[in-house]
């Protein structure tokens, strides 16, 4: 089996077989086990290398100018509070929830986040670029133009449900894969 077919096979597996998955190689290769502690730190580090050029493959890996910046990103808690720059310059923090008219409409978006996070590479390979309107793990619609996309999908039954439920729909951009 080849790198490619390993890593294939573990993408097509849900996020909780996966972490299963790493969790068992870790304990198989830990000393208590029979393995080498540099083997398992070794395996950890390839491991995070994975996981990292595939977030950089994907367009979802974060950049640090400097330590100090990793460190204050490290230590805020990005599910309560998110900070914005304004266009004159002047640091704004929201609370996340805030941004949301109700529980109902930000569990739903947060929920649909995760969703669309687990299925990126998939969605990668057939919407690289384009914005998608997304639920459950289903592109509903796509388009180049974010614009023309929510105005086509913003009248149809499927947003006015969700826009008298939950205040609006998932409209997200796919990122394009960068050549690694």
């Amino acid at each position: 089996m080849t790198d490619r077919e390993i890593i294939e096979r573990i993408e097509s597996l849900s996020v909780e077989e996966q972490d299963n998955l790493f969790e068992l190689i870790r304990k198989r290769r830990s000393p208590q086990s029979g393995g080498f502690a540099n083997e398992q730190r070794r395996t950890e580090i390839a491991e995070v290398g994975e996981r990292l050029r595939q977030a950089v493959k994907m367009g979802t890996a974060q950049s640090f100018d400097n330590v100090e910046d990793l460190k204050l990103y490290l230590q805020a808690n990005s599910e309560d509070e998110i900070d914005y720059i304004d266009r004159d310059g002047n640091p704004l923090t929201y609370h996340i929830k805030d941004l949301y008219p109700t529980e109902e409409s930000y569990d739903y978006v947060t929920s649909q986040g995760k969703i669309f996070d687990t299925c990126l590479p998939d969605l990668v390979s057939k919407y690289a670029g384009e914005y998608v309107v997304f639920e459950d793990g289903r592109v509903i619609d796509n388009d180049l133009d974010e614009d023309v996309l929510l105005d086509r999908v913003w009248q149809t039954e499927f947003a006015i449900s969700r826009r008298d439920r939950y205040h609006g729909i998932f409209c997200e951009l796919v990122p394009e894969v960068l050549n690694a």
